[in-house]
C-alpha cells in the first residue's frame, strides 16, 4: 500500500489499527479486531521520493487495469534483489506480470518512460544501504572483514562440493584473477554447467555459514541441509552476489531450488562433509 503521511495519520487516529514505523518511509499496520488479518505494509509517499512519484503517476494516468499492473510490476521490480521475508512472494508476483523472467529486461523496456524513471529511482532507494560487491581484488582481500569466521579455505570447499571433477567456477574465471569472473566464458557454458556453478556456490555458502561454525557436520540431517541450501540460494539471488551471476540465479530460482533439495545432491554433500 502506498499513501501520503496525512492519510496514514488518519488511519492511525481512527483507532482501528495497530501501527509502527520500521524505516524512514515505511510503516506497518494491522486491524486491531481481527487476529487473523494480514499485516499491511505501507510505503509513505513523501516529498520527492519514488512512492510520491507513483501516486502522481496514478492520478495522472488513465487508471486502467494495465496501468495498475504496470505500477505493481514497477514496485516489485524495484526490490526483486532485496533479501527479505517476501523474496519468494515478490518472485512469483513478478512471474505473473512478466512471465519468463529471462525476458524481464524486455518487459522493463516496454514500460512507459515515466515508470522506467521511477524504477531507477526506487532501486536506488531500495539498495542505498546494501554494500556493492567488487571482484576486482585478490581472494584474501575479497574474503577479508566480511563478518564470516572461515573454518576452511573457500577454494578447498569448492573442490569438496564440486559436482564434476573440477569446480564449475573455474570454467569462467577471468585469466589472471582469483575471484573475478568472465561473463563471456560463463555464457559459453551449457545451461546445466551454469546451474552447477550456482549450486556449488550455494553449497559452499551453506557450509561456511550454517554448518562448520557450529560444528554440525556430523549431526546435520538432509532436511536441515536442504533448508540451508535454499537460504544460501536466496542470498545468492540478493545480497551475496551481483550482476549477471545473480541475474542467472534469480531467473532460474525455482529450478535451482529443485536441484538443490534433490536427495542425490543433498545426501552426496552430507557424505562428503562427514568424511572431513
Amino acid at each position: 500500500m502506498i499513501c501520503t503521511f496525512d492519510y496514514f495519520k488518519k488511519l492511525v487516529k481512527s483507532g482501528n489499527y495497530r501501527s509502527s514505523f520500521i524505516a524512514d518511509a515505511h510503516a506497518v499496520m494491522k486491524p486491531k479486531d481481527d487476529p487473523d488479518a494480514k499485516i499491511i505494509d505501507i510505503d509513505l509517499a513523501l516529498d520527492n521520493n519514488s512512492s510520491m512519484d507513483i501516486l502522481k503517476y496514478w492520478y495522472n494516468c488513465d487508471q486502467t487495469s494495465r496501468d495498475y499492473e504496470q505500477i505493481l510490476a514497477t514496485i516489485k521490480l524495484s526490490h526483486r534483489y532485496k533479501d527479505s521475508p517476501s523474496f519468494e512472494k515478490t518472485y512469483y508476483d513478478l512471474k505473473t506480470f512478466v512471465g519468463d523472467l529471462k525476458y524481464v529486461n524486455r518487459y522493463i523496456a516496454n514500460l512507459p518512460k515515466e515508470l522506467r524513471d521511477i524504477l531507477v529511482k526506487r532501486e536506488k532507494e531500495t539498495y542505498e544501504n546494501q554494500s556493492k560487491i567488487s571482484l576486482m581484488k585478490s581472494k584474501d582481500e575479497f574474503f577479508a572483514n566480511d563478518g564470516v569466521e572461515y573454518i576452511h579455505d573457500h577454494d578447498m570447499l569448492h573442490e569438496l562440493v564440486s559436482i564434476l571433477s573440477v569446480p564449475a567456477y573455474k570454467s569462467f574465471l577471468m585469466d589472471g584473477h582469483d575471484v573475478y569472473c568472465d561473463h563471456a566464458k560463463f555464457m559459453q557454458l551449457d545451461h546445466t554447467r551454469k546451474c552447477h556453478a550456482v549450486m556449488e556456490e550455494a553449497a559452499v555458502i551453506a557450509l561456511e555459514r550454517g554448518v562448520f561454525p557450529f560444528n554440525k557436520q556430523s549431526t546435520i540431517d538432509s532436511y536441515e541441509m536442504s533448508k540451508l541450501l535454499c537460504t544460501a540460494l536466496r542470498k545468492i539471488c540478493t545480497s551475496l552476489t551481483s550482476g549477471w551471476f545473480r541475474e542467472f540465479a534469480y531467473e532460474n530460482y525455482p529450478d535451482l531450488v529443485f536441484l538443490l533439495i534433490d536427495d542425490k545432491f543433498t545426501e552426496n554433500l552430507l557424505v562428503k562433509i562427514r568424511k572431513m
